[in-house]
C-alpha cells in the first residue's frame, strides 16, 4: 500500500464516524498553509499541540521528509548496524517521527539480524505528539514487519535543545544510543540561544559512546551558515575521528521526493496544486548534513567513501552495494531512457539482475512497405503509410523520404520544430480523419511516434520477463528552450509516457557523461580535483558543442554547464552534399540538379561515404591516429561513382573546418583554452566517422578522445541509468549546477540587474524581487535572462504583488511566484 494510502487510512481510524474522508482533507487545507508560511519564518514557531497541524504535517510533509535519514544510513553508516542483535536510537526534535521512520525503514530494508530496535524522540512538545505517533506506528511501521522481529519499543522524552540543564538530565539515556540524530530543530531556536545550543550539542556528541554517530541534518538552506558553525564547535572538542558532511561541497545537495506524486483522494481534496494557498506537494528537497563518530568507521574505503575510484557505481554507494532503496523500487520497476534525436531515436532500459545494474538497448520492431518486421535498436525519427493500411515507424519509413510527400503519407522533422507543432498543419495528410492514427498536424504525428515507442516498450518488457511498471528520463540538448520543453512534455503525457511538468529532463551531455562512467573501464579520477569535458554531438543536421566541469562531490558528482554551441545544418547531412558537390564537378553544377536528381546524388553520396569509412579502422591504443590508406590512391565504387580515399579527405577537411568553428565558438563563450579539456566524449551517428575521430584527436593532444563502443546508443544508456537512481532512490547521479548569472530588466536604470549569481545548485535559492522595481509600466511584464533566453511574466494587475519570487527549477527554467496579501501564485511564463 501506498504511504498516502496508509497515513489517510491511519487518520480515518481517528475521524468522526460522521464525517467522510474527503470532508475531513478539506477541513485540513488551512492548516497546510499555516505550516507552509511558518516555514518561511526564523526562528520557525507552529502550534504543533493541535491535531489539525499534525495531520497536516504527516500528509503534507512527512512522506518526503523520512526520505532523507533513510538516505543517510543508505549512503554512509549503513554498516553501523551490522552484528548488532539490538540497536538504541534517538532523535532530537524528532516531532511525529518522520526520521525515525527512515531509520526503521532502513533496518526492516537491509538489516536482517536485528532483533530490538529502541526509539527515543527528544523533543520540547514530546508530549503533544502522541497523536502522530499512534498513526505513524499503527499505519506505517506495522505493515512494514514481515514477522514479530524486529521488536520496536517508543518512547518519548521533553527536551529543550537550548536549555543545559535538559541536556545534563538526558545524557545517561544518550550514552546507550547507537545514532543521535538531530533533524528539522535548530531552525526553531531563537538566536540569542544560539551560543547555548551549539555548546549542548557538542555536550552531546561528548556524552555518545565511542561507537555511536551523531548526525545533524536540515531541510532549510538558511541554516546552512549555523551548521557550519556547529560542525566547528563539535570539531573543537578534538574527539571528532570520523565525519562526513555536505558543508564541504559548495552548495547544498539534492533530494527528489519518491513520494511526489499523492493518491487520487490527496490530490482532489488537500494537496490540489494551489499555489495561492501553497497546496502544493514537496517535490525537490534541498539538504545539508554533516556526521560526526569519536572512532574511524571500519570499512570505509571498501565503501567508497574516501576511495579514489571513480567508477559510476562509487558515484553512489548504495549502487555499489545493490542495497534497497526506501520503496524497493530498484526491484519492482523497469526504468526506461528515451534519446529523442533529429534523425534517430533510441530507448534503453536499466533494471536490476540478481544485484546486478545492466542496462541494454531496446530493439523496436521496424516494418517494411512489403508489411514484414525487422528489430533494431536504432529507430530513424520517421513515419510513413504505404497504401492504406502499411503504417511504418523507422528505417524503411527513412529510406522513402526521397520518394513520398511530406506531410501527407510521410511525417518527420519533429525535434528541430518543436515549438512549432501545433501550427505546423497536414491538411493533405492521409491520416488527419482516422481517430486511431490520426496526424492531422505535426503535434498528431510526435504523440503517435512516441506511442509507438511505448507500446514497444511494454511488449519488450513482458518478452524479457521486467517490472512493466515503467519510469521514464528523456533527454534534450543542453539550453534547450523553454517552449520546446514544454511541447516535448505536453506530447510524452498524451503519449501515455507520464512526464508531469515537475519531473525534469537530463541533458544530452550530462546522459553521455553517466553513460561513460558506467561503462568505462578506466575512468578519469576525480576525487583530487574537477575535470572538464567536451561532448561532441555530430548528428544528421546539426552539431552540438557542450563544455561541462564535473565536480566529485559527498554522494554524486555536480556538473557545471561552462558553454554550449549549437549550429543546425552542419550535421552529417552537409557532408553528403560537400561530398555530391565534389562527385558532379562543382557547386554550379549541383546547382543546376533538379530536386529528384540532388535527392538521388545524396542518397548515393550518403552510401559511398558509408562504404569508404568502413574500410578504415581506428584504434584507441593508437591515439585513433588515420591510418595511410586514409590518404592513399586507393578508391570506393558504388555503381558509376567512385572516389579515392585521398580525395574524400579532401572533401572532409572542408567540412572539419565547420565543425572547428564551432568547436572554438565554444572555447570563446567559456572563455578556454583547447588545453584545459581533459576528456572528449564523441556522440551521434556522424561522430562514428572515422576521419572526424581523427581529426578530433589531432585537435585535441592532450586529452582522453572517448568513443563509446556503440555512439548512437549511449546517451539514452546515460538517461536510463539516470531514471534508475532518480527514480528509486532520489538522487540525480549529476546535479546541476547553475553556469551563469540569472538576470532581471529594471526598467527605471534600463539595464539588466543580476539576481542569482553562478555556482548556486539547481533548483536555485529564491531571490525575492520588489515589483514596483521590475514590472515594465505598460503592460506589467517581467522579463528573465538565463541561459542567453529571455523569459516574459505577466503579473495581472488585480494581483497587486507585495513581492516576486524568481527561481531557477530542476529543469533549468526560471519560475515566478507572485506574493500578495492574502497568499501567493505562480506566473506561468508566456511562450513566444
Amino acid at each position: 500500500m501506498d504511504i498516502y494510502d496508509q497515513l489517510v487510512a491511519g487518520i480515518g481510524k481517528k475521524m468522526p464516524s460522521s464525517e467522510t474522508v474527503e470532508a475531513h482533507l478539506q477541513s485540513l487545507k488551512p492548516s497546510v498553509t499555516c505550516l507552509r508560511k511558518a516555514y518561511f519564518n526564523y526562528p520557525v514557531y507552529v502550534p504543533y499541540e493541535r491535531h489539525n497541524i499534525q495531520e497536516a504535517y504527516l500528509l503534507a510533509y512527512f512522506p518526503h521528509y523520512y526520505q532523507l535519514m533513510y538516505s543517510i544510513l543508505n549512503n554512509q553508516i549503513g554498516d553501523l548496524f551490522v552484528g548488532k542483535e539490538k540497536v538504541n536510537l534517538g532523535f532530537v526534535g524528532g516531532g511525529p517521527g518522520s526520521e525515525a521512520y527512515g531509520a526503521i525503514k532502513y533496518i526492516l530494508n537491509n538489516c536482517n539480524d536485528i532483533r530490538e530496535i529502541g526509539i527515543t524522540i527528544f523533543d520540547l512538545n514530546s508530549s503533544t505528539w502522541k497523536y502522530s505517533h499512534e498513526v505513524v506506528l499503527g499505519s506505517l511501521i506495522e505493515p512494514l514487519k514481515k514477522s514479530e522481529f524486529p521488536k520496536i519499543s517508543w518512547d518519548t522524552v521533553s527536551l529543550d535543545l537550548a536549555n543545559p540543564s535538559d541536556i545534563e538530565k538526558i545524557l545517561p539515556k544518550v550514552s546507550s544510543l547507537d545514532l543521535l540524530v538531530m533533524q528539522n530543530c535548530i531552525n526553531e531556536i531563537p538566536l540569542n540561544s544560539i551560543s547555548d545550543l551549539k555548546r549542548n550539542i557538542a555536550r552531546l556528541f561528548k556524552g555518545l559512546r565511542s561507537s555511536s554517530c551523531l548526525v545533524i541534518s536540515d531541510l532549510t538552506r538558511s541554516v546552512r551558515p549555523l551548521l557550519k558553525s556547529i560542525e566547528q564547535e563539535v570539531e573543537k572538542s578534538g574527539e571528532v575521528k570520523f565525519k562526513i558532511s555536505t558543508l564541504e561541497n559548495n552548495h547544498a545537495s539534492l533530494q527528489v521526493s519518491v513520494h511526489a506524486v499523492p493518491n487520487r483522494v490527496i490530490k482532489e481534496n488537500l494537496l490540489t496544486g494551489d499555489s495561492t494557498k501553497y497546496l502544493i506537494p514537496r517535490k525537490n528537497l534541498q539538504y545539508d548534513y554533516c556526521l560526526f563518530s569519536r572512532m574511524e568507521i571500519e570499512g570505509k574505503d571498501e565503501e567508497g567513501i574516501g576511495s579514489k575510484d571513480f567508477g559510476f557505481m562509487n558515484l553512489y554507494s548504495p549502487l555499489k552495494h545493490s542495497r534497497v532503496d526506501a520503496n524497493n523500487y530498484v526491484n519492482t520497476k523497469s526504468f526506461i531512457g528515451i534519446d529523442f534525436g533529429t534523425s534517430t531515436t533510441v530507448v534503453s532500459v536499466a533494471f536490476l539482475n540478481e544485484g546486478e545494474l545492466i542496462v541494454k538497448s531496446i530493439p523496436i520492431s521496424q516494418k517494411d512497405s512489403e508489411g514484414r518486421l525487422s528489430k533494431d535498436t536504432l529507430v530513424p525519427t520517421v513515419m510513413a503509410l504505404i497504401g492504406k493500411s502499411t503504417f511504418m515507424v523507422g528505417k524503411h519509413a527513412a529510406d522513402r523520404k526521397a520518394i513520398m510527400a511530406y506531410g501527407k503519407n510521410i511525417w518527420y522533422g519533429f525535434k528541430e520544430n518543436l515549438e512549432f507543432l501545433h501550427s505546423d498543419n497536414y491538411p493533405d495528410s492521409l491520416l488527419k480523419d482516422k481517430p486511431d492514427f490520426r496526424i492531422a498536424n505535426a503535434k498528431d504525428a510526435l504523440i503517435l511516434f512516441f506511442k509507438y515507442l511505448k507500446k514497444q516498450v511494454d511488449e519488450f518488457l513482458i518478452l524479457e520477463n521486467l517490472p512493466l511498471e515503467a519510469e521514464y528520463s528523456v533527454t534534450i540538448p543542453a539550453s534547450f528552450e523553454y517552449s520546446k520543453k514544454s511541447m516535448l512534455r505536453e506530447c510524452l503525457n498524451f503519449a501515455g509516457i507520464n512526464y508531469e511538468g515537475d519531473k525534469p529532463f537530463i541533458e544530452e551531455p550530462t546522459a553521455a557523461l553517466i553513460n561513460y562512467l558506467f561503462e568505462s573501464k578506466d575512468p578519469i579520477e576525480l576525487e583530487s580535483e574537477s575535470k572538464t569535458f567536451l561532448i561532441l554531438d555530430v548528428g544528421a543536421g546539426t552539431v552540438d558543442v557542450s563544455i561541462i566541469n564535473l565536480e566529485k562531490e559527498l554522494e554524486g558528482a555536480s556538473s557545471k554547464l561552462l558553454a554550449v554551441s549549437r549550429k543546425g545544418s552542419i550535421g552529417g547531412n552537409l557532408l553528403d552534399e560537400y561530398l555530391a558537390v565534389f562527385l558532379v564537378g562543382g557547386q554550379h553544377n549541383y546547382n543546376g540538379l533538379s530536386e529528384s536528381e540532388k535527392k538521388a546524388i545524396l542518397k548515393n553520396s550518403e552510401n559511398l561515404k558509408i562504404k569508404l569509412c568502413k574500410e578504415i579502422h581506428l584504434d584507441s591504443t593508437n591515439n585513433f591516429a588515420l591510418p595511410s590508406i586514409s590518404i592513399s590512391s586507393q578508391s570506393v565504387s558504388i555503381g558509376a561513382i567512385s572516389i579515392t580515399f585521398s580525395e574524400f579527405s579532401i572533401v572532409f577537411r572542408k567540412y572539419w573546418e565547420e565543425i572547428k568553428d564551432t568547436i572554438l565558438d565554444a572555447f570563446t563563450k567559456a572563455s578556454l583554452r583547447v588545453e584545459v579539456i581533459d576528456g572528449v566524449i564523441l556522440n551521434g551517428g556522424g561522430s562514428k566517422n572515422p576521419y572526424l575521430q581523427g581529426f578530433v584527436r589531432e585537435f585535441f593532444i592532450e586529452a582522453q578522445i572517448i568513443r563509446p563502443d556503440n555512439i548512437q546508443e549511449h546517451v539514452s544508456k546515460g538517461a536510463a541509468l539516470n531514471s534508475f537512481v532518480l527514480n528509486s532512490y532520489g538522487k540525480q547521479i549529476i546535479s546541476n549546477v547553475l553556469s551563469s548569472p540569472v538576470y532581471v530588466f529594471v526598467e527605471e536604470e534600463d539595464n539588466w540587474k543580476e539576481i542569482i549569481s553562478p555556482g548556486e545548485l539547481i533548483p536555485t535559492i529564491e531571490a525575492r524581487l520588489d515589483p514596483t522595481k521590475v514590472l515594465l509600466k505598460f503592460n506589467n511584464m517581467m522579463q528573465i535572462k538565463h541561459n542567453g533566453h529571455k523569459s516574459c511574466f505577466h503579473v495581472p494587475l488585480d494581483l497587486n504583488p507585495t513581492e516576486l519570487v524568481v527561481y531557477i527549477n530542476i529543469d533549468n527554467d526560471p519560475e515566478c511566484e507572485a506574493i500578495f496579501a492574502s497568499g501567493s501564485q505562480k506566473i506561468a511564463q508566456l511562450n513566444f
